[in-house]
C-alpha cells in the first residue's frame, strides 16, 4: 500500500479515489489499514467503522456515501453465493454506520440495493441472477434482523415486484 500525504488527499477524494480508499487499495493518515472491507469481520468491525467515520470528516458526504455503497454492493452481490456470515457482517457495518454517521448512509444503501434487486428480478432468467438475488434477499433479511429496516419497508419492496 502506498502512503499518501495529507496535502494530496484532496486530489484523491474524487469518486474513483474514494472507491479505492474504502476498498483498501491506498492508505491515508485518516484510514491506516482499517478501511479495507475485504477483511471485515465481527472482531475488527469497530476499527473499520471508526476509520470510515473519520473519512466522513475529510470528504464530501454524498460522494463518500455513494462510493461506500458501490464498494459494499459490488463485494456482496456477486454471481456466486456469498457466505451468510459475510452478509451478516456487511449488514452489521451498515447498521453501525447508520447509527454513528446518519440516516443518509442507510437511505443511499437501501436505495441502491433495492434498485439492483428490482433489476436482478427483471433479469431473473439469466443463470447468475438467481444467486445475486439470493445475496440481495439475505442482505435485506439481515438488515431487518438488525432493525435497520422495518417490515413494512420490506413488504413494500416485494409488493412492487410483478410476477412473470
Amino acid at each position: 500500500m502506498a502512503y499518501i500525504r495529507p496535502a494530496t488527499i484532496v486530489a484523491l477524494l474524487d469518486s474513483w479515489g474514494l472507491y479505492q480508499l474504502i476498498q483498501g487499495g491506498v492508505e491515508t493518515p485518516q484510514c491506516t489499514g482499517g478501511c479495507a472491507l475485504h477483511r471485515l469481520s465481527e472482531g475488527n468491525l469497530p476499527s473499520i467503522a471508526k476509520n470510515i467515520e473519520s473519512l466522513y470528516g475529510v470528504s464530501a458526504r454524498a460522494e463518500l456515501t455513494s462510493a461506500l455503497t458501490q464498494v459494499v454492493l459490488d463485494a456482496t452481490l456477486l454471481p456466486t453465493r456469498a457466505p451468510p456470515r459475510v452478509l451478516t457482517d456487511v449488514a452489521l457495518l451498515t447498521a453501525v454506520l447508520h447509527c454513528r454517521i446518519g440516516s443518509e448512509v442507510m437511505a443511499a444503501f437501501l436505495q441502491e440495493l433495492v434498485d439492483r434487486y428490482h433489476q436482478l428480478f427483471a433479469d431473473a432468467r439469466l443463470p447468475e441472477a438467481g444467486k445475486q438475488l439470493d445475496n440481495a434477499l439475505l442482505l435485506l433479511a439481515q438488515l431487518y434482523n438488525f432493525k435497520a429496516v422495518l417490515f413494512s419497508f420490506l413488504l413494500s419492496i416485494f409488493l412492487v415486484v410483478k410476477p412473470f
